[in-house]
Formats: structure tokens, sequence, C-alpha cells
């Protein structure tokens, strides 16, 4: 009989401990698991029409200080003009060289005392834009034929003029588009905090265009708890006091400073923030605990993205009165609970009374 009263006596007094010490946080702390880990984040604009020549780490890749994100060049529209102008000059000294080479043509016929005729084939003739005379005698058919080639000489002297003007029109041209291409302005930022690559910038070749968002980088060392809390607890929260923040299945619970208390009717600029508010009551009270700065180089911190995004629970200390009082006695609770079942153990044994 005693033993069964004994173990339900012990039972009780254990429950009521185990009550008191989970319920301590509360007596003790204002507890909020509306929070969420939140950092800024960077975005990276092309400033002209470019060409990417260098991309950016992959999405979680870690960035130092000081290292480049990458590389865009406008040189690419000096390197266009110069293939246009290049193409056209290659037709232009084809053109320039079959001139040529059907003017050398014509003076061999020219040469010729004999009537064309005798001297190359018809297709020939026609090709070099010649015509046969026909009827009359040798001598005055010689005569017309010399007097055509005349006229095909002088057409063709003006054509090659035109098509040697345009070819040194061309060099001239390349040369200056080969001079701008040596003076293209490339665009290569560097990295001005410690963090993670939110989202990656186009593949090495891609063209961009100004304006377009090349790049996000998450700012690490500017990390942070965004806290919801009740507008009733805005007088009891000041800048710099020290509060205790656990993450989401993390079993550390570390201290960090309150930065900043905002009020439910201000409007935050949530478009460069990289998370979300926590799910649920979203007006009131907003509080912003600094965390220290995250070590991207340490394996896993830069591919779970510094933590931002994660939910944590927060505490944040009460003032001091009857409720600090209450809270002696529930952290005494425990040690009370193992006093009282020793008592109980002995008096059973007969060695001691309640």
């Amino acid at each position: 009989m005693v033993g069964k009263w004994f173990f339900k006596a012990s039972v009780a007094v254990l429950l009521i401990g185990a009550a008191g010490y989970s319920l301590m946080p509360h007596e003790t702390s204002y507890v909020s698991t509306s929070a969420v880990v939140n950092a800024p984040v960077y975005v990276i604009r092309a400033p002209f029409d470019g060409l990417i020549e260098g991309a950016s780490p992959p999405v979680a890749g870690g960035v130092a200080v000081g290292e480049e994100l990458l590389r865009v060049s406008s040189g690419h529209r000096h390197q266009g003009r110069i293939d246009e102008l290049s193409a056209r000059a290659s037709v232009v000294a084809a053109e320039l060289e079959a001139v040529r080479a059907q003017r050398a043509a014509i003076e061999a016929l020219a040469g010729s005392p004999q009537p064309i005729a005798q001297v190359a084939a018809p297709a020939r003739i026609s090709a070099l834009g010649v015509m046969a005379a026909e009827g009359g005698a040798a001598g005055e058919s010689t005569a017309e034929e010399r007097r055509q080639i005349a006229l095909r000489l002088i057409d063709l002297d003006a054509r090659q003029a035109v098509l040697s003007a345009e070819a040194a029109a061309l060099r001239q041209q390349i040369d200056s588009a080969r001079r701008d291409a040596a003076g293209a302005t490339v665009f290569a930022p560097e990295a001005s905090v410690s963090g993670v690559v939110w989202s990656a910038s186009p593949a090495q070749g891609l063209p961009v265009s100004a304006g377009d968002e090349m790049l996000r980088l998450l700012d690490c060392g500017r990390r942070f708890v965004e806290v919801i809390l009740p507008d009733r607890h805005f007088d009891a929260m000041r800048p710099e006091s020290l509060v205790s923040v656990q993450l989401r299945g993390s079993g550390e619970r570390i201290v960090a400073p309150v930065q900043a208390v905002r009020g439910a009717g201000a409007r935050a600029d949530v478009r460069d923030l990289a998370a979300a508010p926590a799910e649920g009551d979203t007006s009131g009270l907003r509080v912003l605990v600094r965390l220290q700065p995250a070590d991207v180089s340490r394996p896993g911190v830069a591919a779970s993205f510094c933590d931002v995004g994660r939910t944590a629970e927060v505490r944040f200390p009460r003032k001091s009165g009857r409720i600090e009082d209450l809270a002696v006695i529930a952290r005494d609770i425990p040690r009370q609970a193992a006093t009282l079942t020793a008592r109980l153990a002995r008096m059973i044994d007969g060695t001691v009374g309640l």
C-alpha cells in the first residue's frame, strides 16, 4: 500500500517539476516562434549592351570580398562591325581580282593581229564582253573589234577604279573598328561583401542588354532574425538588449543583440531581402535581431545560404518584478522535486519523517 502511494507521489512530483521547467521560459521571457533568418540581396545589372566574357559562380557558390563576380564587355558590337566589314571586303577583293583578270585577257586579244573569232572561242569572247565583228573584209572586222575592245577596257578601268576605292575605304573602316574594339568598355564588378550567389549570371558568350539583371548576391555579413511580437511589447524592446535565438532543427542556442524595432504600422521595404516573413500574424511589432556574419568558406555554409530562410525561436527577457520571483521559483522546482522524492524514500525506510 505504502509502495503504491510512494510511486504515485513520486510521479506527481516529477510531473509538477517537468511542467514547471517547461513553463519556465514563458514565465521568464517573451517567446516568439514567428521568426525567420533574413539578409539583404544585392542585384547587379548590365550597365550597357554587351557580351558575357566571364560568367559568375553557380548558385550557392561562396564569394569572398574582392572576388570578381563576372565580366561583361561591349567589344562584341565592334566585333560584329568588323566581321561585317571584313565580309564585304572579301567580296570586293574577289570582284576586283575578276576585273583585273578580265582586263588582262582582253588586252591579250587586243595584241593579236588576227580577228578575235580566230583567237578565242565564242563563249570566251562573250564572257569577256566583246562582240566579234561579222561581214566585210578581214581588216574592217579587225578595226571594229579593236574599237569594241577599247570601249570594254575603258569600262573595266572604271569598274576597277570604283572597286579599288571601295577596298581602300573598307580597310580604313576595319582598322577604325579594331581600334574601337581594343578600347571596348569592360564591366567586371568585385564583391564588396562576403556572400553567396543567390541567382547566377547567364552563361559565358551570351549577350545582355543595358539594365538586364545579371546576378543576385546574398550578403552573409548582414544577417538578422526578424521577429513578430504583439504591439504591447513595444516599450519592453530596447536596441542592443540581448535575446536568445535558436534555429529550428538546431540544438544550439545563441545570444544576439536587438538591432532595431519597427512598429506594426511601418511599411517595410522587402524587395531587397532574401526571405519572406514567417507565416502567421504579420501585423504585429517587428523586432530585428542582429546575427554574427557567416563564414562562407566553412563547409556547408554557402550551400545552406548562411541559414537565410530558416525559422527560429526567440526569447526576450521580461522586466524584473513578480515575474522574476516566479522565475526563480520555477527554476528551483526540479531540485525541490528531487529532494522531496529522496525524503519520501527515506521515510518509507523509516529513517526520516516528512
